[in-house]
């Protein structure tokens, strides 16, 4: 079987050439537009969302702020963690989705879950 492609390339010489040219040029236009960084991005796609509700303590901003949004967030699809932190004053919550989420399609449903 070897024997005989060896002998089909030898007698067609010139059509192998040109299959070879023509994976070797589209193999060198490929790899020029290869996208490759000098440090790439591995971080998760994340969401923060921060609230000031000055002058209440820590215990109010959670009741009143961070668990309410908590509990809108959860509806979201592709999230994988929720992270808050409630200070005097002051509601952090961090959303962290899959890798594969799409940016865009991420912040539009956590707007659209923020306005409920």
């Amino acid at each position: 079987m070897i024997g005989a492609l060896a002998e089909k390339s030898v007698r067609f010489r010139g059509i192998v050439i040109v299959l070879t040219l023509f994976f070797l040029f589209a193999g060198f236009f490929a790899f020029k537009r290869l996208p490759i960084e000098a440090y790439p991005d591995v971080t998760n796609v994340s969401f923060q969302v921060i609230t000031l509700f000055p002058g209440h303590a820590a215990e109010e901003v959670e009741r009143l702020i961070t668990i309410p949004v908590e509990n809108e967030m959860n509806g979201i699809p592709e999230r994988t963690s929720i992270r808050s932190i409630s200070m005097f004053g002051l509601s952090v919550v961090t959303l962290v989705f899959d890798d594969n989420a799409d940016n865009k399609y991420v912040r539009s449903q956590a707007a659209e879950h923020l306005a409920n």
